[in-house]
């Protein structure tokens, strides 16, 4: 009797051991800048995805945005790719090809020029000149995607955030790459995981192991089943 309540305790106190290194080796995590994320992601830090997999864009304010797992209900604001402004300028060009001056988004962004002396987009637009070079290095990059000049899965990584229900969401670098991609049919996009949500991490420390072991295989567990097409079924809603 003796010597299994020993046995008993030495096995509670492993399990505590263990639940108190994964402790510290979350908090250490939740504390690791996101520019660092390969140091714990490995093999999953960069991804290749199909870009209609990535659910939607996001942003992550200060001073979340400099961590690699960023708190808050970002993954849950999350806005549709398609409702993007940057989305609907690359329809547009794709639509227009160079005739864009005539398409109403042009006149829209020509219009606020005009008014305020600026624009802001990615960078800071000032004159017609500078919008009209905007737009060539947008229909630049279209083409270049088109034409398989540049392959969007060896291209610069798209730079993207998992939430807490692992889905993935456009966050950071590569919105134009990404929306020219969906508008294009591409099959396959470059992605950098940039910013995990707490409960995805507690999510793989409840798997056990070592923590970044663990978190891999949570990502690559959720990532994979983003890649399933949907069933007849799940379509319908049944």
């Amino acid at each position: 009797m003796k010597r299994h309540a020993e046995a008993a305790a030495g096995a509670l106190a492993a399990a505590g051991a263990r639940l108190r290194c994964r402790s510290v080796a979350t908090a250490a995590l939740r504390a690791l800048p996101r520019a660092q994320a390969h140091r714990v992601l490995g093999p999953v830090a960069e991804l290749r995805l199909n870009p209609m997999q990535i659910a939607g864009e996001t942003r992550i304010g200060a001073p979340a945005k400099r961590l690699l797992v960023a708190g808050g209900d970002w993954d849950l604001a999350a806005e549709p790719i398609e409702a993007t402004a940057t989305h609907r300028l690359m329809e547009m060009l794709i639509q227009y090809r160079g005739r864009y001056a005539e398409s109403a988004v042009y006149k829209e962004m020509a219009g606020r020029i005009a008014a305020r002396g600026r624009l802001k987009t990615n960078i800071e637009l000032r004159s017609l000149e500078e919008l009209n070079a905007y737009m060539a290095s947008r229909l630049a990059l279209i083409e270049e995607l088109e034409t398989g000049r540049l392959h969007a899965a060896v291209a610069d990584p798209v730079g993207v955030a998992l939430g807490r229900s692992g889905r993935v969401l456009r966050c950071g670098d590569g919105r134009h790459r990404l929306s020219a991609a969906r508008l294009l049919g591409l099959t396959e996009v470059t992605v950098r995981v940039e910013h995990l949500h707490p409960e995805l991490v507690a999510a793989a420390a409840r798997r056990g192991g070592r923590l970044p072991q663990a978190l891999q295989a949570e990502i690559s567990e959720h990532t994979q089943a983003q890649l399933t097409p949907p069933t007849a079924g799940e379509l319908l809603g049944e």
